[in-house]
């Protein structure tokens, strides 16, 4: 197993959390922090190695640009 660290990001690309998790791999690390980022935009790290870097999903852009009333 190995260690990976989930960055979530905001909108505008600043941190906001980061979680420590296990997989054996770099593809099922990428698709556990997916869900565990529900679509944020996020970084995806291996010690000092970036697996994989996503941006908001189209329905997060949407939210982010819908004006608050």
């Amino acid at each position: 197993m190995h260690t990976y660290r989930l960055f979530l990001l905001d909108n505008e690309g600043r941190f906001e959390r980061c979680d420590e998790f296990a997989c054996p791999d770099d593809d099922l690390a990428i698709l556990r922090a997916g869900v565990m980022g529900a679509g944020a935009p996020l970084e995806i790290w291996s010690e000092n190695r970036l697996v994989a870097r996503t941006g908001p999903t189209e329905a997060a852009r949407a939210r982010a640009q819908t004006p608050l009333h």
